[in-house]
């Protein structure tokens, strides 16, 4: 996506649920980090991070440092037990407002909004370490490439650039003809038809909570559909859009859950669908379609989707009682209730990846030299990762 609308989403995340975003453990979300233990992670992080510079002997100045992509600023705080002076860039105007209410280290520490795709605001060779932690993965490569030649220009000679950026899927790389691949495993034209019903009336639907519904899924085609047991990348699962009362599309990818298993032709499944309820209360059109990652939805190839309406209402109006005992667990809440219908935004954290090969030959043709690369595990198990340390 674009750098506005990137911007857009992550601005949300802040507003919604901002520590989780920024380290996405399941076991934190909606509000459950513990704010002292969160900024404990950037403190050890950083840690393990400079005990690895000493580990390939590289030493580096003290005086100023990067972060970017700092969100809250939960590794710029640590970064300022090693330097004199610490900044902090993010897109997000709601990151960059909490982490100034956050900063621990008054002046030493300054935070930043940069919408840009260079970092114009600051001067060639002024920073002595640059550093970027699960940022660039979330961005377009065009920006990324940018931003890596501006970590060149700003960082002085010397200096020391570390960032962590994906290479390519895993499942990609283990496919070495990919459009012998798709051709392989794409279903039929005839095999993009689907039946889907609404097993049981629809619960309840509360702004910017969740919500399941169950569906009965029957495969009418006459093609198997492949399970996530199979291809990974080709995998049928059922998922919704949701569209305004004109039938326009607010959101198109919404959720998903994988067949459990192969469906033969005539079969037929039940399944529990979790959604993300719109921010705002109104009328929406809920939309059930299947979909073959990577390939297309069911729609697209000419099957009948699933379309109900629904009347998403404000949690606090109908129970403020439940509203008053639950708003912390459930910071969609917290959003303002002015925004147009057409206008609501259910964010959205997209992955990307650059080749390793393209990124090392990028590095050295922007005046830079590589240090070291280590394989990186952080981007999750469907991405091979890299850490890449790299000097002026």
């Amino acid at each position: 996506m674009k750098l506005d609308e990137l911007q857009k989403h992550w601005d949300t995340y802040a507003k919604i649920d901002p520590l989780w975003a920024i380290l996405t453990d399941s076991s934190k979300k909606d509000g459950k980090w513990d704010l002292k233990d969160f900024f404990q992670t950037g403190t050890a992080h950083i840690e393990s991070i400079f005990l690895y510079l000493e580990s390939i002997k590289v030493s580096v100045g003290r005086k100023r440092a990067l972060d970017f992509g700092c969100g809250v600023g939960r590794l710029t705080q640590a970064l300022c037990n090693f330097f004199d002076e610490c900044v902090g860039i993010d897109i997000a105007p709601q990151m960059i407002e909490l982490a100034n209410k956050y900063n621990q280290h008054g002046n030493r520490c300054k935070y930043y909004v940069n919408n840009k795709s260079d970092l114009s605001l600051f001067q060639s060779d002024s920073f002595d370490f640059i550093y970027t932690w699960l940022v660039l993965q979330h961005i377009e490569p065009r920006y990324v490439k940018e931003y890596i030649k501006e970590f060149i220009r700003i960082i002085s000679p010397g200096g020391v650039i570390i960032f962590q950026l994906p290479s390519e899927r895993i499942d990609q790389k283990s496919i070495k003809d990919q459009a012998l691949a798709v051709s392989h495993y794409t279903l039929p034209s005839s095999g993009f038809t689907a039946l889907l019903t609404i097993v049981e009336p629809l619960p309840a639907f509360y702004s910017g909570r969740t919500a399941t519904v169950r569906v009965r899924v029957k495969n009418i085609s006459d093609a198997v559909w492949p399970s996530s047991s199979k291809t990974g990348m080709y995998q049928i699962n059922l998922g919704n859009h949701w569209l305004d009362k004109n039938h326009h599309i607010i959101l198109l990818d919404d959720g998903r859950i994988p067949l459990p298993h192969d469906l033969k032709p005539n079969e037929e499944i039940e399944l529990a669908l979790e959604i993300r309820v719109p921010l705002q209360e109104g009328f929406y059109i809920l939309e059930l379609d299947m979909v073959q990652e990577h390939i297309a939805w069911f729609h697209d190839r000419g099957s009948k989707t699933t379309r109900v309406p629904v009347q998403v209402k404000d949690i606090q109006s109908q129970h403020p009682t439940v509203a008053e005992n639950t708003l912390q667990h459930n910071p969609y809440n917290e959003l303002t209730n002015k925004q147009d219908s057409t206008e609501i935004l259910i964010p959205i954290m997209e992955m990307y990846g650059i080749p390793r090969a393209e990124v090392v030959s990028f590095i050295k043709a922007s005046g830079a030299k590589i240090v070291d690369i280590q394989k990186d595990f952080t981007a999750g198990k469907d991405w091979e990762s890299y850490r890449y340390c790299i000097s002026k």
